[in-house]
């Protein structure tokens, strides 16, 4: 007795669908980000002349910087 074998169906997955909603969670990402700018002061710092330390270093030294620099 010979049964009749029942065609299969091709299954698709529809990419298209994926592909949005990965781009949309990229551009959600994008948008969300904060960029920190990083502000820098170049400073000079002054060389050793000896290994000793320095005596007059009790007094507290207080720096102002205006928004001039």
């Amino acid at each position: 007795m010979k049964f009749r074998r029942k065609q299969r169906e091709t299954v698709d997955i529809n990419l298209a669908s994926l592909i949005d909603v990965v781009f949309i969670l990229l551009l959600f990402f994008v948008v969300t980000t904060t960029f920190t700018r990083e502000t820098q002061l170049r400073v000079d710092l002054p060389e050793a002349v000896s290994g000793t330390p320095a005596d007059d270093q009790s007094k507290p030294l207080d720096i102002a910087i205006s928004a001039d620099g």
